[in-house]
């Protein structure tokens, strides 16, 4: 009996083994080289003065492209900007045959802007010519003033020279009445030197006049 046994469980081992070889086994997904090797990015820094003189001059052309690159997106998007606030400012215009008048008023709007801004700058400089002239009339006006000034002294010093003048002729008369009477042919001292005192002092106003008169 435990023969029998022994031979029915090796049966039995016999026919599962052989129901494990009969099954289909699945098929091994096969690596490639690039999921064997994964490729890794790499990042390079690269300064200018670790690169060559040709390489180093289209590094800053490329930098310079860059910066020009990024120049022009910022005005690009300040375009963009004012145009939607414009779409804003200005929405779709129609006239009565539905056509489309929008250029049209905008550029109406920008020309009266135009003219506007002519017009102050126009009245800008007409206040400042205004400016100018008042200035030119103040100047004007106070060097009349000071013309005024030096005629009125001038008539005053000619009429005190004229009435020096006359006086010192009358004075000279008046000698020369004195030497007349005393009938002298030689005159006196005090009279020779009074009367050349007196010609001197007219000769001076006589001068002092005339440069009065070329004032």
């Amino acid at each position: 009996m435990a023969s029998e046994n022994n031979t029915g469980s090796d049966n039995t081992k016999r026919n599962r083994n052989d129901q494990n070889a009969t099954k289909i086994q699945p098929m091994k997904k096969w690596k490639s080289v690039s999921d064997i090797y994964e490729p890794r990015r790499v990042t390079v820094t690269l300064s200018e003065g670790t690169l060559s003189l040709p390489h180093r001059l289209v590094y800053n052309e490329t930098i310079g492209v860059l910066k020009e690159n990024e120049k022009l997106k910022a005005e690009l998007f300040d375009l963009k900007i004012q145009l939607l606030l414009i779409k804003k400012k200005y929405p779709l215009m129609l006239d009565g045959n539905g056509n489309n008048i929008t250029k049209k008023y905008i550029d109406a709007v920008i020309e009266l802007s135009n003219v506007r801004n002519e017009r102050i700058r126009l009245e800008e400089m007409c206040y400042e010519n205004e400016k100018k002239l008042n200035e030119q009339r103040r100047k004007m006006r106070r060097e009349r003033m000071i013309h005024k000034k030096k005629q009125r002294n001038l008539l005053k010093r000619r009429r005190k020279i004229r009435s020096k003048l006359r006086k010192i002729r009358q004075k000279l008369h008046e000698l020369n009445d004195k030497c007349d009477k005393r009938m002298s042919p030689i005159p006196n001292k005090d009279t020779k030197t009074e009367e050349l005192k007196l010609r001197l002092s007219l000769a001076n106003l006589i001068l002092e006049e005339k440069e009065q008169n070329t004032l």
